[in-house]
């Protein structure tokens, strides 16, 4: 597997499998929460996941 700039084929796995799933949904929500940084009692509390295929 080729790595590009620190990224490789396992990260992009990885990070689908966590954040990507109905069972990820309340990681994914933290994640982006914490990234966003949206004011207070603008966060997000929902996120439809849709066929990433």
């Amino acid at each position: 597997m080729a790595e590009i700039r620190g990224i490789n084929r396992i990260n992009d796995y990885a990070f689908k499998r966590i954040f990507g799933s109905e069972e990820g949904k309340d990681a994914l929500l933290g994640f982006l929460n914490a990234v966003l940084k949206p004011p207070p009692g603008r966060e997000l509390v929902h996120v439809d996941l849709l066929d990433r295929e």
